[in-house]
Order: structure tokens, then C-alpha cells, then sequence
């Protein structure tokens, strides 16, 4: 016992000079968790810190609750050598690095978040036998930053053959994101409102959240030297819930969700989307649904903020009574006007 006590000892006592001997900095988050190594850049807003077993990490300072940099003794001056004449002058912009005991400089303001909008038009009109009429009109805002992504859509869509209406849909959804420090991984929230009046269900509120990893992600250089994201692939998978009114089921039915979004830009001004999602009921395996949406967008050069899209929306539904489609698809052009 004695002996398995001071081989014990010993261990503490070694791991203590070792850290002693490393002069480590330490950067103490909110959390409490403790991270220390060299601290190599720092601004505003970051602090960059090498790790030694994690690597380097990108901190957002509002996630740090206080930070203890090390500082070396001076090193003894070399008689031979002038310090005025090899020391660089201060620089003015650079941030002046808090003393211990004072208190640190205040942060500058977080610039305003930038909102991008779009409308999106579509109209049709086919003659022959009959004379059939369909319209979509779409509305989509949000921003995205290095600390989160948030967006919300509206969209009204209706079909009409001669003077009898065949189709008329109406949708409302959200969706939110912020990603991990220095991770692929993320968390989301998202919810929908649907009103559709030839569907099994009236109305349909849906609601979800869980985790996003981020498989892909690559920039690529136009002929003009301009830097664009070329891939950006990620997977979601998480739990929610969907109820329906004016259906024969108007339980709140819960739900595992497992997704991917993919996004390929052929160039700055050209872009292809996709968006397909699994969504399957807990408690009956045979009920499901599948919703997947894809586009293809290319800007118009002689028109500034404006785009063309063909786009392909498409639902399958496992579970619809006998009078009505299990799979909805929808075709269509718009005319998109970005603000």
C-alpha cells in the first residue's frame, strides 16, 4: 500500500512540472471547461488557440469567461547588439493586449445582420381542349452568419381547369441553424404550416429539431480571381412531431426525421439545390413520407437582382385514403427577384 502510494506521488508530482515547464496560456470558457496552449492570433471577435492535443481552435470571445496569457521573463540584452535600432515600431491598429489586474478593452459593436429576400413568379396558361391556369407566387427572407442561419418562406400556389379550381395550397415554414465551435456539427429547429384543399388533411402543422453534420464543404476561383463556394453537402437527423386537421387521424403523431441538402454552384452566377428529407411516424412503421425539393437557378447578366428557376417540389405520402394521390409533384419556372 505504502509503496502504491508513492508511486502515486511521484506521477502527481512529475505531471506538475511538466505543466509548470510548459508555460502554458489558459482560456477558461463559460462552461467552466479549462483549455490551455498557445495562444497564436486573437481579434474582436476570435481567439485562436493551439492545443496541444485538440489542435488549433477557433473561440468566439463572447463563449470565453476569462483568459491568463503567459509572458516570458525578458531575455538579457545583448551588449553587442543596439535595441532601438532592431526594434519595430509599434503598430497603431494592432489591439493592445490587457495587462494583469486591468480591465480588458471593450468589444466593438457586432456589425448589423445582412437580410437577402427573393419573390419568385410563376404563371401559366395552356389552350386545347381545355383551358387550364396555374399560378405560384413565393416570398423567402433570412441571413446567415458565422454564428447562425435563419430563414423563413411563405408560398401560394393554385391550379384552375376552365372555371373549376383543381388546386390550391398554401405553406408557411421556418428554419434555424447554428453551428458547433470549431466542429462540422450543428443544431436546427425547424416547423411548417400547410393548408392544401384536396389533400387528405386540411390543414397540417409540422414541427422538428436536432443535429446537422456537415460532410463537404469547398471553395473554388472564377476567371476573375473571385473566391465562391463550389460543394456544400450536409445531413440532418433528428425528432419532431406532425398533426393534421380535417383528416382521420388528428392525433399529434411523432416523428424521426433523417435528411441531406446538397448545394453545386457550376459558377458564381449558376447554382443547383436539392433538399430531400425521410420523415417516418414512431409508432406505425408503414407510415410515412418523403419530401424532397430541387432547383436550378442562373442569373440574368443583363438584369441586376434578377434570376431564372426551374424547380421540382415532389411528397409521397404512404398512408392516404383511396380517393386520394399518394405522391404530389409540382413542376414549374419562376421569374426570381432578389432584394
Amino acid at each position: 500500500m505504502a509503496r502504491m502510494l508513492a508511486v502515486c506521488l511521484l506521477a502527481c508530482l512529475a505531471t506538475a512540472v511538466n505543466a509548470a515547464e510548459r508555460d502554458d496560456d489558459v482560456v477558461i470558457l463559460i462552461s467552466g471547461e479549462r483549455l490551455e496552449g498557445v495562444v497564436i492570433d486573437e481579434d474582436d471577435e476570435t481567439v485562436v488557440l493551439r492545443h496541444h492535443l485538440l489542435g488549433r481552435l477557433n473561440i468566439d470571445r463572447e463563449n470565453i469567461e476569462e483568459m491568463h496569457l503567459y509572458s516570458p521573463a525578458d531575455p538579457p540584452e545583448d551588449p553587442e547588439e543596439d535595441p532601438e535600432e532592431d526594434a519595430e515600431p509599434p503598430d497603431p491598429d494592432e489591439e493592445r493586449r490587457p495587462a494583469d489586474g486591468e480591465e480588458p478593452l471593450p468589444t466593438p459593436p457586432e456589425p448589423p445582420i445582412e437580410w437577402d429576400s427573393r419573390l419568385e413568379l410563376s404563371l401559366n396558361l395552356r389552350e386545347g381542349r381545355s383551358t387550364t391556369r396555374d399560378g405560384r407566387v413565393t416570398w423567402e427572407s433570412g441571413f446567415s452568419t458565422e454564428k447562425q442561419t435563419f430563414r423563413y418562406d411563405t408560398s401560394y400556389r393554385i391550379r384552375a381547369d376552365r372555371s373549376n379550381r383543381t388546386e390550391q395550397r398554401f405553406t408557411i415554414g421556418t428554419f434555424w441553424e447554428r453551428p458547433r465551435i470549431s466542429t462540422p456539427w450543428s443544431v436546427f429547429a425547424q416547423g411548417r404550416y400547410e393548408y392544401d384543399e384536396f389533400n387528405a388533411w386540411d390543414q397540417r402543422v409540422t414541427a422538428s429539431g436536432g443535429f446537422g453534420y456537415q460532410l463537404l464543404t469547398r471553395d473554388d476561383v472564377d476567371e476573375d480571381g473571385n473566391e465562391f463556394e463550389r460543394w456544400n453537402v450536409k445531413l440532418r437527423g433528428g425528432l419532431g412531431g406532425r398533426r393534421e386537421f380535417g383528416s382521420d387521424d388528428e392525433d399529434l403523431n411523432p416523428e424521426g426525421l433523417i435528411g441531406g441538402e446538397l448545394v453545386y454552384r457550376l459558377s458564381p452566377r449558376q447554382r443547383f439545390n436539392a433538399v430531400s428529407t425521410y420523415f417516418q411516424t414512431l409508432d406505425e412503421k408503414e407510415d410515412f413520407r418523403i419530401v424532397t425539393n430541387a432547383e436550378y437557378e442562373v442569373d440574368i447578366d443583363q438584369l441586376n437582382g434578377m434570376s431564372l428557376k426551374l424547380g421540382l417540389a415532389h411528397e409521397h405520402q404512404a398512408q392516404t385514403p383511396a380517393n386520394v394521390r399518394r405522391d404530389d409533384l409540382s413542376i414549374f419556372a419562376a421569374l426570381v427577384l432578389n432584394f
